[in-house]
């Protein structure tokens, strides 16, 4: 164990020395409970989050973790806050099934006389699965609240329900794996899970394999039809024990924990391919993954060392490590979404898991049917794969000269809730829909490499990412001396909303011919602007007075507090 710590100390030593600076990954703020934090926090896309507090609150924080409202909901908040559109799903102790606006208003609420014993889990069609205390499986309207059937299942329900691609749904009661029509509670088949098994949730694969860990903590794998097929083996064949924390799935590979090391699996063999203690040996390391890990659509893998103390990443193809920052405590779960065109984690942490810290990543959740703790960013425990993106235009490394047009299409399994596309990493354009299409002029930008992003979101908070690098080259434009005034437009920066245009001979702008501010407002609300014919008269005077031909003028356009935005040139031609 000492040497294992040694090896740790040594590995944050020589990232420490390379430079927070460098990292993409960065702590934003962090949010100080007077009570303990209960469950894993829900996300959304706007960057808020929801959670449920040991002192019987749910509460909201803004995307800045401002707290922004708390409810009381009658008693002890008893299961993990669920998102799904604008409404929020809990279990109490006081025997109910509530649900609440974003805004923290009850929606309605359901007396079970009996209490909730797993996670919620939610279907995309609006249907609420849970197990209770007594070994009933019940299914609740979302939108209502109705119970639309209850279920004996057996003595007690130990997992969370999950949801198969078909409705289908999965869950462990006393030591049988069940599957239940999801329309009419009635089982479609039953197996012997060989032993009473701790109550970790189901996760399920692209292709609805069912995995679980057993009574001995052994990965065990299930198909659809309820016949088991493998339980996970390391490198040499040797069963892995897992530790107490839901394996994630990054395209048709498992990574479990065992709390020493974390193995990738085939989800069809159960053989580990490579581990990540073997694939890190300068210096060595061997991950404390204690609780469960989240994947991005880049290619990462969060967890929370528990020796360290550090959100650590590693690759999710190899397992090399990239990095680690500070989680201000033994951090659990991982919990990511897209936003803002990247990533948002946030962990519970601290002293009594008590507090809440929030990072930026590079990328969102996406990167296979079960991510995260809960399958998806909102904790639905259903499979809901990632939508199928296309960023149709422009063509990655082509050349583009005056109007450029981009254009995105994608489609999901269940809903595609929006799409967003970003220009260098400024948010462009946004729509509710599957596609969009943005065109504009690039010589508005000055001449050089920028890269397209689209993002599509469905209903489950996964996303999906195409990118494009392209080269906007575009000549000066050329006026005739005594020509009219042009238009200068440019796009907004994503900062400001007033701008000031000036016009100079010199690329340096030491001395400025016109401008576009007024003897009362030196920025203005304005994207394009066409200068007066008195001012416009300025540089036709100025490129006669020159011997040169034609004549280069430089224009600049600056942000009230962001700043330059662009600087190009036109040219006079005193020949035309």
């Amino acid at each position: 164990m000492e040497e294992d710590n040694m090896r740790r100390a040594l590995w944050m030593a020589l990232f420490l020395l390379a430079g927070f600076a460098a990292q993409a990954q960065t702590n934003i703020w962090q949010f100080n409970s007077a009570s303990p934090v209960t469950f894993e926090p829900v996300l959304a896309t706007d960057g808020s989050v929801y959670f449920a507090t040991n002192d019987g609150k749910l509460n909201a924080l803004t995307s800045a973790g401002i707290l922004k409202w708390s409810v009381d909901p009658g008693g002890q908040v008893i299961t993990p806050p669920v998102l799904q559109g604008n409404y929020l799903y809990i279990g109490t102790s006081n025997q109910e099934l509530r649900a609440y606006s974003v805004a923290g208003s009850m929606l309605w609420r359901r007396g079970l006389g009996v209490n909730i014993s797993t996670p919620l889990a939610v279907s995309a069609g609006g249907y609420i699965f849970f197990g209770t205390t007594n070994g009933y499986l019940y299914c609740v309207q979302a939108g209502s609240g109705v119970v639309l059937w209850d279920f004996h299942a057996g003595f007690r329900v130990v997992s969370a329900p999950v949801i198969g691609h078909d409705g289908t749904v999965y869950f462990l009661v006393d030591n049988f794996l069940m599957a239940v029509n999801p329309q009419y509670g009635t089982v479609r088949w039953s197996s012997n899970a060989f032993s009473y098994p701790p109550p970790q949730p189901l996760i399920l694969d692209s292709y609805d394999h069912i995995f679980f860990l057993d009574s001995s903590f052994y990965l065990n794998c299930f198909d659809n039809t309820g016949h088991w097929l493998w339980q996970a083996k390391d490198e040499t064949g040797t069963l892995l024990t897992c530790a107490k924390a839901s394996p994630i799935i990054v395209g048709d590979t498992l990574l479990v924990s065992t709390g020493s090391n974390v193995y990738a699996v085939s989800v069809w063999t159960g053989q580990a391919a490579w581990d990540v203690t073997a694939a890190n040996t300068s210096p060595a390391f061997s991950p404390a993954a204690a609780s469960s890990m989240a994947a991005s659509w880049d290619g990462l893998v969060y967890y929370c060392d528990s020796t360290t103390k550090a959100l650590t990443w590693f690759n999710a193809s190899t397992g090399l490590l990239g990095g680690s920052i500070p989680s201000f405590g033994t951090g659990l779960n991982v919990n990511l979404i897209g936003w803002k065109g990247q990533g948002y984690l946030v962990i519970r942490t601290g002293p009594s898991d008590s507090i809440l810290m929030a990072y930026t990543v590079p990328g969102g959740a996406g990167a296979g049917p079960w991510c995260q703790w809960g399958g998806t960013p909102y904790h639905l425990q259903r499979r809901d794969d990632a939508p199928f993106l296309e960023l149709t235009s422009p063509l990655d490394n082509s050349v583009i000269v005056g109007n450029v047009v981009a254009q995105a299409d994608a489609q999901d399994d269940y809903q595609v809730t929006g799409m967003s596309l970003y220009l260098n990493g400024t948010d462009v354009l946004n729509t509710n829909s599957g596609n969009l299409s943005w065109g504009a002029n690039s010589a508005m930008f000055q001449d050089g490499t920028y890269v397209f992003e689209a993002v599509a979101t469905d209903s489950g908070g996964n996303e999906a990412v195409a990118t494009a690098t392209v080269t906007f080259q575009n000549p000066p434009p050329s006026y005739p001396l005594g020509s009219g005034p042009p238009v200068f437009s440019w796009l907004p920066n994503g900062v400001d909303h007033k701008y000031q245009v000036a016009v100079s001979l010199d690329p340096a702008f030491a001395s400025i011919l016109i401008s576009s501010a007024t003897p009362t407002e030196k920025f203005r609300k304005i994207t394009a602007w066409q200068p007066g014919s008195k001012k416009w008269a300025k540089v036709n005077a100025a490129a006669a007075a020159l011997p040169s031909n034609p004549v280069t003028f430089y224009w600049r356009v600056v942000g009230k507090t962001g700043g330059v935005v662009v600087t190009r040139s036109f040219v006079i031609n005193k020949s035309l």
